[in-house]
Parts: C-alpha cells; structure tokens; sequence
C-alpha cells in the first residue's frame, strides 16, 4: 500500500482517534532528550502528528513544533497549543528547509510510509546535530490476567486479523524492519519500554474502534455484525467483576528508533 493510500482509513475514526487514542508517557521524552543531547530545543518536527497527541508534549520541550499530518479531517481535532503549527503534509515531503529541524519525531505512524523516501527527508531536514526519535507501541497486556490480554490478542489477531494492511507486520516487529540504510545516520538504536496506561474499559473499547483493521472491516461489511459488544463483554467477564466505567491497569509495549545526523 502506497503512503498516500492509508490516509483514508483514518477518516471515520477521526472524531474517536481524539477522544480515545492513547498518549505517551513522560518517560518516553525524557528517554528522547537524554538520548539527543541536542545543542538547541529549538524546532522540532512531528511527522503523522494526527491530532497532536505528541506535538503537545513536544511543544513544552521545543520552542517551536511543526506538526504535519496528510489526513485533513484528523487536522480538524487537533489539540491546540501557541507554539505548534499544524499544516498538511507528507513524511516523504514535509516542505521544511533543509538542515532546519533539531529533532524529527513521529509516533505511532512510521509502518505507513516509503521508507526510503522518508529516511532521505528526515537526513535532508535534520540539522547540524539534530537527531529523530520515531516510536509505536504493540498490544497492550494487561499484567496478572492472561484471559484478559488473549482476549485482546484475539480481537487483533483473528476477528481482526485479516483486515489489518501488510504494513502491520512492521508494528509486530517493533520498528526493527523501518531502520534506515547503513551510513545515513550516527548512533541508530532500537530502544524499548514498557509504559503503564490505565483505561476504562469503554475507553478501551473505543481505542480498538479507532484501529485501521476495525475501519477496513467496516468498510467491508457495513451491514455485517459490529465486533465491538462481544469484545467488550468478552473482555469484561474476562476481568471479573467490572463495569464500562471501571479502570483496568495495562502495560503498553513501547518501541524506539533514534538516531542523530551525521556530522558534518
């Protein structure tokens, strides 16, 4: 599947992506920033921002945020802050200056685009110094219940296992396939950890409604059964005695490529 022809299957989900999808601990950017050393925090970039749910962290850490993002209806949830910029945009032509950006980073996105294209803009528009920093997260487990986390492992893997793009193996084998070609970048390591999340179990619901599998399954079979009760109910009996409103502790599976420009 071409870059340009995932966008699409982000626009009906685009009003639950913002109520629903996760955001990302502080610990993440605190790994990023040790990891960068950047000499300026002075304009980051954040590639597939989708409503900016790291362009805001970002922009209490840099000065500037240019957040683009290629779906334009994701553009109309995005969360505001003074000092991010949104605007329309590809990963493979992001429309920066060369040599402008301190630090590239792009979560949960890098499995949809050309990679090789990308990892050409990324060097192009890296500065003097500059690093990127490129994460996603797997499947949540929910620590102590394996009924419970088989339960979501069968929602991804068999009701919607066959409606997820060829790009998903890339997410499964956590970024170690999206590495960019030997030489281009100084210091490229592939970094992983585990967050604490906690979700109510509608919210948790509602996180796998905004899967790019569950909206291609529903494209497929609009008049078809919604898997979304009985996984809900599934999962529930699964947690004993819950209700929609009760918080399950979760471990989310987080994965990291970052890597710095090459000196000149």
């Amino acid at each position: 599947m071409p870059s340009a022809a995932y966008v699409s299957l982000f626009d009906d989900q685009a009003a639950a992506y913002h109520q629903f999808r996760p955001t990302y601990p502080p610990q993440l950017y605190q790994v990023v920033l040790e990891y960068a050393q950047l000499a300026r925090q002075t304009i980051c970039l954040d590639i597939a921002t989708g409503q900016g749910q790291a362009a805001v962290e970002l922009a209490k850490r840099f000065k500037q945020v240019i957040a683009i993002e290629p779906n334009a209806k994701q553009l109309q949830h995005v969360v505001k802050a003074e000092n991010i910029t949104y605007r329309e945009g590809s990963a493979e032509a992001t429309g920066m200056p060369s040599g402008s950006v301190n630090l590239v980073a792009s979560a949960q996105a890098c499995h949809w685009f050309e990679l090789d294209s990308f990892w050409v803009e990324v060097q192009r528009v890296l500065a003097p110094q500059g690093a990127f920093a490129i994460w996603g997260y797997d499947l949540p487990q929910v620590p102590g219940n394996e009924a419970a986390t088989n339960v979501l492992w069968h929602m991804e893997n068999v009701t919607l296992g066959p409606y997820w793009s060829d790009r998903r193996k890339l997410v499964t084998g956590h970024y170690r396939e999206c590495m960019p070609k030997d030489g281009m970048f100084a210091d490229v390591n592939h970094v992983e950890l585990d967050s604490p999340l906690t979700l109510t179990v509608t919210q948790l619901v509602g996180w796998v409604s905004t899967w790019s599998a569950y909206a291609t399954y529903k494209r497929k079979h609009p008049d078809g059964p919604d898997p979304l009760p009985p996984f809900q109910k599934e999962f529930m009996d699964a947690c004993g005695d819950v209700q929609e409103e009760t918080y399950i502790h979760l471990i989310l599976p987080i994965f990291m490529l970052l890597g710095k420009q090459i000196a000149q």
